[in-house]
Protein backbone atom coordinates (compact mmCIF):
# COMPACT_ATOMS: atom_id res chain seq x y z
CA UNK A 1 0.00 0.00 0.00
CA UNK A 2 1.34 3.43 -1.22
CA UNK A 3 0.10 5.73 1.58
CA UNK A 4 3.07 8.28 1.06
CA UNK A 5 0.97 10.59 -1.33
CA UNK A 6 -1.49 10.98 1.98
CA UNK A 7 -1.72 13.77 4.39
CA UNK A 8 -2.05 11.33 7.26
CA UNK A 9 -2.35 13.20 10.02
CA UNK A 10 -5.66 14.96 9.11
CA UNK A 11 -7.50 11.39 7.53
CA UNK A 12 -9.39 9.85 10.95
CA UNK A 13 -8.94 6.19 11.58
CA UNK A 14 -11.04 4.02 9.36
CA UNK A 15 -13.14 0.44 10.23
CA UNK A 16 -14.80 -1.18 7.40
CA UNK A 17 -17.70 -3.41 8.55
CA UNK A 18 -18.51 -6.07 5.60
CA UNK A 19 -22.07 -7.37 6.52
CA UNK A 20 -22.31 -10.86 4.19
CA UNK A 21 -24.76 -14.20 3.85
CA UNK A 22 -23.76 -16.41 1.16
CA UNK A 23 -21.68 -13.76 -0.89
CA UNK A 24 -18.93 -15.96 -0.74
CA UNK A 25 -17.90 -15.26 -4.16
CA UNK A 26 -17.88 -11.22 -4.73
CA UNK A 27 -16.44 -11.53 -1.08
CA UNK A 28 -13.21 -12.94 -2.71
CA UNK A 29 -13.54 -10.06 -5.36
CA UNK A 30 -14.10 -7.31 -2.57
CA UNK A 31 -11.77 -8.13 0.01
CA UNK A 32 -8.43 -8.04 -2.33
CA UNK A 33 -9.97 -4.77 -3.31
CA UNK A 34 -10.20 -3.08 -0.05
CA UNK A 35 -7.12 -5.03 1.42
CA UNK A 36 -5.05 -3.01 -1.97
CA UNK A 37 -6.90 0.47 -1.10
CA UNK A 38 -4.15 3.43 -0.75
CA UNK A 39 -5.22 4.05 2.99
CA UNK A 40 -2.37 4.56 6.16
CA UNK A 41 -2.49 1.29 7.49
CA UNK A 42 -2.45 1.95 10.91
CA UNK A 43 -5.91 3.73 10.29
CA UNK A 44 -7.46 0.89 8.60
CA UNK A 45 -9.45 -2.46 10.31
CA UNK A 46 -11.68 -4.38 7.72
CA UNK A 47 -14.42 -6.64 9.65
CA UNK A 48 -16.54 -9.16 8.08
CA UNK A 49 -19.35 -10.45 10.02
CA UNK A 50 -20.68 -13.03 8.53
CA UNK A 51 -24.70 -14.17 9.01
CA UNK A 52 -24.65 -18.11 9.14
CA UNK A 53 -24.17 -18.47 5.62
CA UNK A 54 -24.12 -22.42 4.36
CA UNK A 55 -22.44 -21.53 0.97
CA UNK A 56 -18.56 -22.35 2.04
CA UNK A 57 -18.43 -18.38 2.97
CA UNK A 58 -17.42 -19.03 6.08
CA UNK A 59 -14.84 -21.75 5.64
CA UNK A 60 -13.35 -19.50 3.11
CA UNK A 61 -13.08 -16.62 5.60
CA UNK A 62 -11.68 -18.76 8.25
CA UNK A 63 -8.52 -19.11 5.90
CA UNK A 64 -7.71 -15.60 6.01
CA UNK A 65 -5.04 -13.88 6.91
CA UNK A 66 -4.33 -10.28 7.63
CA UNK A 67 -3.36 -8.09 10.45
CA UNK A 68 -6.09 -5.59 9.76
CA UNK A 69 -9.21 -8.22 8.92
CA UNK A 70 -10.81 -9.11 11.66
CA UNK A 71 -13.52 -12.39 10.72
CA UNK A 72 -16.74 -12.56 13.06
CA UNK A 73 -18.78 -16.23 12.30
CA UNK A 74 -22.48 -15.79 13.53
CA UNK A 75 -24.56 -19.64 13.81
CA UNK A 76 -27.53 -18.41 12.28
CA UNK A 77 -29.31 -15.76 10.08
CA UNK A 78 -30.18 -12.84 12.60
CA UNK A 79 -30.94 -10.15 10.20
CA UNK A 80 -29.22 -7.22 8.88
CA UNK A 81 -29.26 -4.65 11.93
CA UNK A 82 -27.84 -7.06 14.24
CA UNK A 83 -25.49 -8.16 12.21
CA UNK A 84 -24.22 -4.95 11.59
CA UNK A 85 -24.48 -3.75 14.92
CA UNK A 86 -21.99 -6.83 15.76
CA UNK A 87 -19.66 -5.16 13.58
CA UNK A 88 -19.78 -1.84 14.91
CA UNK A 89 -19.70 -2.91 18.42
CA UNK A 90 -16.31 -4.38 18.04
CA UNK A 91 -14.91 -1.46 15.68
CA UNK A 92 -12.20 0.27 17.28
CA UNK A 93 -11.59 3.05 14.67
CA UNK A 94 -13.23 6.72 14.76
CA UNK A 95 -15.23 6.12 11.61
CA UNK A 96 -17.59 3.16 10.53
CA UNK A 97 -17.54 2.57 6.83
CA UNK A 98 -20.51 0.10 5.98
CA UNK A 99 -20.32 -2.24 3.02
CA UNK A 100 -22.90 -4.80 2.12
CA UNK A 101 -21.23 -7.94 0.79
CA UNK A 102 -23.17 -8.37 -2.23
CA UNK A 103 -20.51 -5.16 -3.62
CA UNK A 104 -17.70 -4.32 -5.36
CA UNK A 105 -15.84 -0.84 -5.14
CA UNK A 106 -14.00 1.58 -6.99
CA UNK A 107 -10.68 2.44 -6.29
CA UNK A 108 -10.79 5.71 -3.53
CA UNK A 109 -13.47 4.99 -1.88
CA UNK A 110 -11.83 4.64 1.75
CA UNK A 111 -9.99 8.17 0.85
CA UNK A 112 -13.22 9.42 -0.64
CA UNK A 113 -15.30 8.78 2.42
CA UNK A 114 -12.37 9.65 4.96
CA UNK A 115 -11.55 12.96 3.49
CA UNK A 116 -15.82 14.13 4.11
CA UNK A 117 -15.41 13.27 7.52
CA UNK A 118 -12.13 15.07 8.12
CA UNK A 119 -14.04 18.56 6.71
CA UNK A 120 -16.59 17.89 8.45
CA UNK A 121 -19.14 16.41 11.50
CA UNK A 122 -21.27 14.31 9.25
CA UNK A 123 -22.68 11.06 7.76
CA UNK A 124 -21.76 10.16 4.09
CA UNK A 125 -24.03 8.59 1.29
CA UNK A 126 -21.63 6.95 -0.96
CA UNK A 127 -22.65 5.70 -4.60
CA UNK A 128 -23.92 2.53 -4.80
CA UNK A 129 -24.94 1.19 -8.80
CA UNK A 130 -26.20 -1.65 -9.42
CA UNK A 131 -24.39 -3.83 -12.04
CA UNK A 132 -26.40 -4.55 -14.66
CA UNK A 133 -27.54 -7.37 -16.81
CA UNK A 134 -29.04 -6.43 -20.23
CA UNK A 135 -32.09 -8.56 -19.31
CA UNK A 136 -33.37 -5.41 -16.13
CA UNK A 137 -31.96 -2.46 -18.08
CA UNK A 138 -35.19 -0.60 -17.36
CA UNK A 139 -35.24 -1.85 -13.77
CA UNK A 140 -31.28 -1.07 -13.03
CA UNK A 141 -31.55 2.35 -14.98
CA UNK A 142 -33.85 3.69 -12.01
CA UNK A 143 -32.62 1.86 -9.09
CA UNK A 144 -29.42 3.93 -10.19
CA UNK A 145 -31.44 7.52 -10.55
CA UNK A 146 -33.11 7.01 -7.34
CA UNK A 147 -32.63 8.96 -3.60
CA UNK A 148 -29.39 10.34 -2.92
CA UNK A 149 -28.15 9.52 -6.68
CA UNK A 150 -30.95 12.18 -7.73
CA UNK A 151 -28.37 15.03 -6.05
CA UNK A 152 -24.68 16.36 -6.40
CA UNK A 153 -21.74 15.79 -4.88
CA UNK A 154 -21.78 17.38 -1.36
CA UNK A 155 -25.65 18.00 -1.39
CA UNK A 156 -27.65 17.34 2.17
CA UNK A 157 -29.63 14.60 2.55
CA UNK A 158 -33.05 13.95 3.66
CA UNK A 159 -33.14 11.14 6.49
CA UNK A 160 -35.47 9.15 4.10
CA UNK A 161 -32.33 8.83 1.41
CA UNK A 162 -30.21 7.72 3.96
CA UNK A 163 -29.24 3.54 2.87
CA UNK A 164 -26.45 1.52 4.46
CA UNK A 165 -25.30 -0.96 1.63
CA UNK A 166 -22.42 2.31 0.79
CA UNK A 167 -22.23 4.90 4.33
CA UNK A 168 -20.21 6.04 7.03
CA UNK A 169 -21.21 7.46 10.49
CA UNK A 170 -18.32 8.23 12.85
CA UNK A 171 -18.66 6.56 15.94
CA UNK A 172 -19.33 9.66 17.74
CA UNK A 173 -22.45 10.04 16.13
CA UNK A 174 -23.20 6.66 16.87
CA UNK A 175 -23.27 7.21 20.20
CA UNK A 176 -25.53 10.27 20.30
CA UNK A 177 -28.09 8.20 17.78
CA UNK A 178 -27.58 4.63 19.02
CA UNK A 179 -27.41 1.60 16.52
CA UNK A 180 -29.54 0.28 14.06
CA UNK A 181 -33.35 -1.00 15.25
CA UNK A 182 -33.54 -5.03 15.68
CA UNK A 183 -37.37 -5.01 15.21
CA UNK A 184 -36.93 -4.39 11.53
CA UNK A 185 -35.94 -7.72 9.93
CA UNK A 186 -37.85 -6.93 7.06
CA UNK A 187 -35.75 -3.73 5.95
CA UNK A 188 -36.64 -0.52 6.83
CA UNK A 189 -33.62 0.05 9.38
CA UNK A 190 -31.73 2.16 6.80
CA UNK A 191 -35.20 4.58 6.94
CA UNK A 192 -35.68 4.42 10.95
CA UNK A 193 -31.84 5.49 11.20
CA UNK A 194 -31.87 8.34 8.47
CA UNK A 195 -34.85 9.83 9.91
CA UNK A 196 -33.61 9.78 13.70
CA UNK A 197 -30.62 11.43 12.13
CA UNK A 198 -32.44 13.81 10.87
CA UNK A 199 -33.61 14.62 13.87
CA UNK A 200 -31.58 15.05 15.67
CA UNK A 201 -30.15 17.85 13.56
CA UNK A 202 -26.74 15.42 11.96
CA UNK A 203 -25.59 16.50 8.25
CA UNK A 204 -26.09 13.62 5.98
CA UNK A 205 -24.31 14.43 2.67
CA UNK A 206 -23.84 12.79 -0.65
CA UNK A 207 -20.25 11.38 -2.07
CA UNK A 208 -20.69 9.82 -5.43
CA UNK A 209 -16.76 9.65 -5.47
CA UNK A 210 -17.43 6.66 -2.67
CA UNK A 211 -18.88 4.25 -5.71
CA UNK A 212 -19.75 0.80 -4.77
CA UNK A 213 -21.52 -1.52 -7.21
CA UNK A 214 -24.41 -4.11 -6.64
CA UNK A 215 -23.92 -7.34 -7.65
CA UNK A 216 -27.26 -9.11 -6.19
CA UNK A 217 -29.80 -9.27 -8.74
CA UNK A 218 -33.28 -9.69 -7.97
CA UNK A 219 -35.90 -10.55 -10.91
CA UNK A 220 -38.65 -7.69 -11.10
CA UNK A 221 -41.15 -9.97 -9.30
CA UNK A 222 -38.70 -11.10 -6.38
CA UNK A 223 -38.78 -7.13 -5.67
CA UNK A 224 -42.26 -6.89 -5.72
CA UNK A 225 -42.95 -9.58 -4.06
CA UNK A 226 -40.29 -7.98 -1.30
CA UNK A 227 -41.69 -4.86 -1.30
CA UNK A 228 -45.15 -6.16 -0.24
CA UNK A 229 -43.72 -7.71 2.66
CA UNK A 230 -41.65 -4.67 3.86
CA UNK A 231 -45.38 -2.41 3.52
CA UNK A 232 -46.59 -5.26 5.82
CA UNK A 233 -43.87 -6.14 8.14
CA UNK A 234 -42.11 -2.95 8.67
CA UNK A 235 -43.96 0.04 7.14
CA UNK A 236 -46.34 0.09 9.84
CA UNK A 237 -43.47 0.73 12.78
CA UNK A 238 -42.24 3.35 10.56
CA UNK A 239 -44.88 5.11 10.47
CA UNK A 240 -45.56 4.33 13.89
CA UNK A 241 -42.15 5.70 15.35
CA UNK A 242 -41.78 8.44 13.05
CA UNK A 243 -45.49 9.66 12.03
CA UNK A 244 -43.79 12.20 9.19
CA UNK A 245 -43.08 8.79 7.15
CA UNK A 246 -46.93 8.61 6.05
CA UNK A 247 -46.58 11.71 3.78
CA UNK A 248 -43.10 11.06 3.00
CA UNK A 249 -43.93 7.45 1.94
CA UNK A 250 -46.82 8.82 -0.15
CA UNK A 251 -48.68 6.30 1.98
CA UNK A 252 -51.58 9.43 2.16
CA UNK A 253 -51.85 9.20 -1.83
CA UNK A 254 -53.97 5.53 -1.06
CA UNK A 255 -56.64 7.56 0.85
CA UNK A 256 -57.48 8.99 -2.93
CA UNK A 257 -60.31 6.55 -4.60
CA UNK A 258 -58.53 6.71 -8.03
CA UNK A 259 -55.46 5.35 -6.51
CA UNK A 260 -57.44 2.72 -4.84
CA UNK A 261 -58.79 2.06 -8.37
CA UNK A 262 -55.42 1.95 -9.65
CA UNK A 263 -54.24 -0.62 -7.12
CA UNK A 264 -56.88 -3.31 -8.33
CA UNK A 265 -55.18 -6.75 -9.18
CA UNK A 266 -56.29 -6.38 -13.18
CA UNK A 267 -54.93 -3.26 -13.26
CA UNK A 268 -51.33 -4.00 -11.57
CA UNK A 269 -51.08 -7.38 -13.36
CA UNK A 270 -51.70 -5.53 -16.65
CA UNK A 271 -48.79 -3.51 -15.80
CA UNK A 272 -46.45 -5.88 -14.30
CA UNK A 273 -46.54 -7.98 -16.99
CA UNK A 274 -46.26 -4.95 -19.91
CA UNK A 275 -43.14 -4.06 -17.62
CA UNK A 276 -41.47 -7.44 -17.32
CA UNK A 277 -42.09 -7.46 -21.31
CA UNK A 278 -39.91 -3.79 -21.59
CA UNK A 279 -36.64 -4.46 -19.42
CA UNK A 280 -34.78 -4.89 -21.77
CA UNK A 281 -35.53 -1.77 -23.63
CA UNK A 282 -37.11 1.53 -21.93
CA UNK A 283 -39.59 1.64 -19.02
CA UNK A 284 -40.48 5.11 -17.99
CA UNK A 285 -40.07 5.80 -14.15
CA UNK A 286 -43.40 6.64 -13.23
CA UNK A 287 -44.44 3.15 -13.91
CA UNK A 288 -41.92 1.93 -11.66
CA UNK A 289 -42.64 4.56 -9.26
CA UNK A 290 -46.72 3.01 -9.69
CA UNK A 291 -45.35 -0.30 -9.38
CA UNK A 292 -43.28 0.47 -5.74
CA UNK A 293 -46.01 2.29 -4.23
CA UNK A 294 -48.92 -0.15 -5.42
CA UNK A 295 -47.09 -2.72 -3.57
CA UNK A 296 -45.44 -1.23 -0.24
CA UNK A 297 -48.87 0.19 0.09
CA UNK A 298 -50.60 -2.78 -0.62
CA UNK A 299 -48.60 -4.39 2.26
CA UNK A 300 -49.22 -1.13 4.56
CA UNK A 301 -52.89 -1.35 3.79
CA UNK A 302 -53.17 -5.35 4.83
CA UNK A 303 -51.04 -4.59 7.53
CA UNK A 304 -53.87 -2.07 8.88
CA UNK A 305 -56.88 -4.20 8.19
CA UNK A 306 -55.97 -6.67 10.20
CA UNK A 307 -55.31 -4.85 12.88
CA UNK A 308 -58.70 -3.35 13.09
CA UNK A 309 -57.35 0.27 11.65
Amino acid sequence: MNSESINQGHLPSVSIVVTSFNQRQILQRLLPQLDSEEYPCEKLEIIVVDDGSSNGSREWLATLESARLRVILRERDRGRSAVRNDGIRIAQNDVIIMLDGDHTIDKGLILSHAKRHAECECVVVGQSQYSGHWRFRALFRYLNTRGAHKLRSGSPLPGRYFVTRNCSVPKTLLQRVGLFNEIFAWGGEDLDFGVRLEGAGIAIVYEPRAKAWHHHHRSLNDLLRNLRIYGEKSVPRLVEKHPQLYRELNLHQLEKPWIRFLMQAPFYHFIRLMTTLLLPLHVPPIVFDYLHLRQYGAGFLHSQEKRGK
